[in-house]
């Protein structure tokens, strides 16, 4: 089992009103992007076992290509976030056996989030302890 971190950013005046964060390119490795789409959507479980669906996204057009994930104003609204909070979404990646078998992978996103007021990197969940 492996427990990646997809992104964690702070939240800004994008994200409180567009729900939407900026992402680097390096959040395309944890998606798969049909062939010819920009975006694909994904669930992720908050610490109270909560489901919100969120969006990578990929703008194919302009100068580059640039990633965002959107889809959080649900989330930012629910938690009371404001501008210089942080989230963060993880990737939980497990085998799949049967009789030893692998079968594949399932793959399971959380996200947590951390009041600016905390500071230090408090996260809320389980993952706090695994950072």
């Amino acid at each position: 089992m492996a427990i990646i971190i997809v992104i964690s950013a702070q939240i800004n005046l994008t994200a409180i009103n567009k729900g939407e964060i900026s992402a680097s390119k390096e959040v395309r490795n944890h998606f798969k992007f049909p062939q010819g789409c920009g975006s694909v959507e994904f669930k992720v479980i908050d610490e109270l076992g909560e489901m919100y669906t969120l969006k990578a996204k990929r703008r194919m057009r302009g100068d580059y290509p640039k990633e965002a994930i959107a889809g959080l104003k649900t989330y930012i609204q629910a938690k009371g976030l404001v501008e210089g909070d942080r989230i963060t979404i993880f990737k939980e990646e497990k085998e799949v056996a049967v009789f030893g078998a692998v079968l594949g992978r399932s793959v399971r996103y959380s996200i947590r989030h951390e009041k600016a007021a905390q500071g230090g990197g408090n996260f809320t969940g389980a993952e706090a302890g695994e950072r």
